[in-house]
């Protein structure tokens, strides 16, 4: 059985504390790009929805989405990114969360 020592479980708690410290930084990006796409669909929906001509409000409405779906493509990429690097902070945490832990009971049999 291969056991940890303090040592190395505080090398690791620093190791993915600096990780966590990179993908904050890197989830800071991906919001900000989530945003762009966001309002870019938008305002490209909202121009497409003054163009189009249909029977019903449906009809416009499909027809505006189809002429922008690049724009929602992008948009609801990022906010799949977005939510990966949400997982990816969570992730960090209860890594680090167990590690504090396995840290304690180590110094406890000290």
């Amino acid at each position: 059985m291969n056991t940890l020592t303090n040592v190395e479980v505080d090398d690791e708690i620093m190791r993915l504390s600096a990780v966590m410290e990179e993908a904050t930084d890197e989830s800071a990006r991906v919001s900000d790009a989530a945003g762009e796409a966001e309002a870019e669909y938008k305002l490209a929906h909202a121009k497409q929805l003054l163009c189009v001509e249909g029977k019903n409000q449906g009809q416009r409405d499909a027809q505006a989405l189809m002429n922008c779906q690049a724009e929602f493509l992008r948009w609801k990429l990022a906010e799949g990114r977005l939510r990966a690097q949400a997982e990816l902070l969570r992730t960090l945490r209860a890594r680090i969360d167990a590690l504090r832990t396995l840290a304690a009971n180590l110094r406890s049999q000290t």
